[in-house]
This record gives structure tokens, C-alpha cells and sequence, in this order.
């Protein structure tokens, strides 16, 4: 006969079985739920890549690395044939004064500028180029940054708005060999190779750029998502700007608009073309801020500048002499590859474009007149180049002074701050 105590006994053993076995259950199925950051970059037909996500519970960002290829590249099949469904934003950032950054700089043998470590901390300016994107651009769909496995120490993962990404370089670098980079234009030149999940269709920012005003979506792609080339009425003319490097009074902006011009005349004119056909002759110079690109029009480019686009991604540091400017080149390729270009009306290309001009305004913040200058423009984007000197006896008046404008203009923080 068997007793009313061992029943409940062998019950309460199977109930403790039960629950213990459905807690494995769903911890292991949880784990595996393939979530939009699960998803950031898994296998494919090219091999393991580096899955990168972000913590929901710090704000560390946690990273696995998994087995790589030499040489990653993406399914570009996959962008060639898919449309722009919406835009996203890429920031390229880099905390040079992080000691993890200056310390992996001195293991490869580059000099540290003193003169420059503090500078992105002291303003910390992506987080109010984050602010005015969600002021004054909401309807941007995602926002990717790209980073050296770092993140900034205001940021904080917002489990309710996950808009906001990090992609590691090794996931973007199709080259690993070219890590690790201390160089911007190194990881310009790798943008073609951005993860598939990002958009067709992005806008370029640097942190120093800023939204001053409320923007729209045809502010930078027509409804049939042609692009917006922004452009000053300055016309870029080699000559001249060759007379100025010999005398040493060009700087390296304009430096490396005239290497770009000439790489593309390599590139696209043979030496028995009349010399007015070669593309730096006869172009705007592109304006300083925001840029719009199409990531077929970008895949097109690197495949046809390859081997340059390479050697510029091994440049581990900038140099002035041979430094390109990445989305002038681009520009350049828009209006080739355009049905519209140079004013042909022809409908052999499905890619149109408009060019503007006022559209941001560039100051220098070592200059007095710069703050003053950004109140008083009409231009709804602001590119603030942090060219201060901390070494400078007015250096924290300067930071502060600028700090108080920020704050000024962008009251509430973004959802992704402490």
C-alpha cells in the first residue's frame, strides 16, 4: 500500500525536476533567440567575422571574436540588388585620447601629438552631434558608429531604443593586416565594406558635425532616393592650387582635393584626352560637414579604385602629401555614373542627382569669430573643427566657452546618455 507521505514526496521531487529543467530550458533558448544584435554579423558564404554586440546591462560593449578570414568582404550582391528603404547615419569615431589608443600607437612605433590627446574628451562632440539627430532628425532610421572597440564614457545602452549601433573595424576592414589604424582615411576607404545591415542609402558624419536646425529626409535624397551633392560655388582648379603647394600656403584640404583630382585622371582619362576633360579642372569644391552616399554607387568606386583604396587603408597614419578626400572622390563618381551629368539629359543611368550649396557652414574653433559665425549662419549643418591647442593659456576658457554654446543649442541629452 503505498502512503499518502510518499506521494507527496515523489510530487514534490518531480515538481522541483520540472521547474529546474524548464530554467535550462529557457536560459538556453533565450541565448539563442536570434535578435536584430544577435543577427549584427553572423556566418555567411565568406566565413566568420567578428560578432559585435552591445550590453544591456553596462555599458561596456561586449565583443566575441570568432575565427576570421584574411580578408573579409561582404555579399555585394546583396546591396547591388536592393533599393534604399530608408537612411541611416554612420559616424566614424575615435577616442585618441583613450591610454588602451595611445598605448597600441606606441607598440607601433607612431610619435603620440601632445598637443592633440585631450581634445575629444574635453568636448566630447559626438554626444551633441547625437543630440541634434534626435532633435532635429528623428526619421533617420539607424545610427552606426564606427569605433575601435571603444565607447564613449557618457554612453549608455538603451534597452527601448536601440537605434544607435557600434561596429568594430575588424568587422569593417576587409583587410585585418591594415590593423590596427590611427588614421580616419584608412577606415574612409573601407566604408564600402560597411555591414549589410546598414542602409542602401546613409549620411556621413564626422562627431564635429551638428544638425542647427530641423532637417528632412529630401534635404538629402529626392523620393526616388537621388542623392544631394553639397558644393561651394568655388571652382577647384588645379593649376592655381599647384602654384599654392609650391609656395606652401595651401592647406591639406585643398591638398588632398587636388591628389583626388589627379588619382581620378589616372583613372578615367588617358594621356591623349584634351586636358579639359580632366575631372579636377572643372569641379566644385565639395563643402565640409554632412555627405550623402549610395552604397552601390560606393561598391562601384572600390571596385574600379581597388588597389588605390587599398594602399590608402594600410596608411596606418595620415600623411598630408598623399592623402586623398574620400567623399569628393565619390561625388565625382555620382556625377559619371549619373543620367544627368554634366547636364546630359540621357536615360542610360538610373542615378540622378542635385547639387547644393549653403548647406554647411566649416569653422575653425581656434578662431575668435567661429561661435559668433555659427549663431548668426542660415546653413542647418555645423562642422566645428577642434583644431585648439590645450597647450594654449586660454585653451580652458576656449573649451568652455564652447561647451556653454553646445549645451545652449541642445538641452536635453539623447536616449543614449547616462
Amino acid at each position: 500500500m503505498i502512503r499518502v507521505k510518499d506521494i507527496r514526496v515523489k510530487i514534490r521531487y518531480l515538481f522541483l525536476g520540472l521547474v529546474l529543467f524548464l530554467s535550462i530550458f529557457f536560459y538556453q533558448s533565450s541565448s539563442f533567440i536570434p535578435t536584430f544584435q544577435d543577427k549584427y554579423y553572423q556566418t555567411n558564404d565568406f566565413g566568420r567575422v567578428k560578432l559585435q554586440r552591445l550590453s544591456t546591462s553596462s555599458s561596456l560593449l561586449q565583443t566575441t571574436t570568432i575565427t576570421s578570414n584574411t580578408r573579409y568582404q561582404i555579399n555585394q550582391d546583396e546591396i547591388l540588388n536592393r533599393e534604399c528603404q530608408y537612411i541611416d547615419a554612420v559616424y566614424i569615431w575615435l577616442d585618441e585620447s583613450d591610454s588602451n589608443y595611445l598605448k597600441k600607437r606606441k607598440e607601433e612605433g607612431f610619435e603620440l601629438d601632445r598637443n592633440n590627446t585631450n581634445d575629444y574628451r574635453q568636448l566630447d562632440q559626438l554626444k551633441y552631434s547625437l543630440r541634434s539627430l534626435d532633435t532635429y532628425a528623428p526619421w533617420i532610421q539607424n545610427i552606426w558608429i564606427i569605433s575601435d572597440d571603444q565607447i564613449p564614457s557618457w554612453y549608455h545602452s538603451n534597452e527601448n531604443n536601440q537605434k544607435l549601433q557600434f561596429i568594430s573595424l575588424e568587422v569593417l576592414y576587409s583587410n585585418r593586416s591594415h590593423l590596427p589604424t590611427f588614421n580616419r582615411l584608412s577606415i574612409e576607404s573601407n566604408l564600402y565594406n560597411l555591414p549589410e545591415q546598414v542602409s542602401n542609402c546613409f549620411l556621413y558624419f564626422n562627431e564635429n558635425v551638428v544638425l542647427k536646425s530641423p532637417v528632412n529626409p529630401t534635404d538629402f535624397f529626392d523620393e526616388n532616393f537621388n542623392q544631394v551633392l553639397f558644393e561651394s560655388d568655388n571652382v577647384f582648379e588645379s593649376t592655381l592650387y599647384d602654384n599654392l603647394i609650391e609656395k606652401g600656403t595651401i592647406d591639406d584640404f585643398y591638398k588632398s582635393l587636388l591628389v583626388s583630382g589627379r588619382l581620378l585622371d589616372k583613372a578615367w582619362v588617358s594621356d591623349n584626352d584634351n586636358k579639359d576633360n580632366r575631372i579636377h579642372l572643372f569641379n566644385s569644391v565639395i563643402e565640409r560637414g554632412v555627405y550623402t552616399f549610395n552604397r552601390k554607387i560606393l561598391i562601384e568606386m572600390s571596385n574600379e579604385l581597388d588597389q588605390q583604396l587599398q594602399q590608402i587603408s594600410s596608411q596606418k597614419v595620415k600623411l598630408s602629401t598623399t592623402d586623398i578626400h574620400i567623399p569628393f572622390i565619390y561625388n565625382q563618381y555620382v556625377k559619371k555614373l549619373s543620367s544627368n551629368s554634366n547636364n546630359n539629359n540621357s536615360n542610360n543611368s538610373k542615378y540622378q542627382y542635385k547639387v547644393t550649396n549653403g548647406f554647411n557652414f566649416y569653422g575653425e574653433l581656434s578662431e575668435l569669430s567661429t561661435l559668433q559665425d555659427a549663431k548668426e549662419t542660415e546653413s542647418k549643418v555645423l562642422c566645428l573643427n577642434n583644431n585648439l591647442n590645450p597647450l594654449d593659456e586660454f585653451y580652458n576658457q576656449d573649451v568652455e566657452q564652447i561647451l556653454k554654446y553646445y549645451n545652449s543649442i541642445f538641452v536635453d541629452p539623447s536616449p543614449w546618455e547616462k
